[in-house]
């Protein structure tokens, strides 16, 4: 069986439309972004961020359509292959959790969940994982 990156890509946001709860359409050129103010030093900074969906324990009670959504209130979902045993699971986790964290970190998001996949692109297994400052859990 022959594998591409656009079918791997494709697994990646049929993951953010199921979550978002959208299980029929998958549409990857639609995104959401927030747009940021950091300080960053003296300067100050304009940082737009995509985000994937609401958190469906904040959507319950936090969403208030009269005020700004704030970037604790949205989850950044990522697939990843799973990997036969578990050092090629923490070397492939190694390498794109720093990318994840930053990205995550630097918007404001304060969770994270990350979902392995066979090769057919079934998932197998979904975790959620906290973004803070002191720590980039792997």
């Amino acid at each position: 069986m022959m594998f591409s990156a656009d079918l791997f890509t494709y697994y990646g946001y049929k993951f953010e439309a199921v979550c978002a709860g959208d299980e029929e359409l998958v549409d990857s050129s639609s995104e959401f972004a927030l747009v940021l103010k950091l300080r960053l030093g003296k300067h100050t900074l304009l940082m737009a961020a995509e985000v994937d969906c609401l958190n469906p324990e904040a959507a319950e009670s936090d969403v208030s359509y009269e005020r700004p959504l704030s970037a604790e209130q949205f989850l950044e979902l990522k697939t990843i292959k799973l990997q036969p045993n578990k050092h090629l699971r923490a070397k492939s986790l190694a390498q794109k959790m720093p990318r994840w964290w930053v990205q995550s970190f630097l918007a404001g998001i304060s969770t994270m969940v990350v979902s392995g996949r066979d090769d057919k692109g079934i998932l197998q297994e979904a975790s959620a994982r906290l973004i803070s400052a002191s720590r980039l859990n792997l």
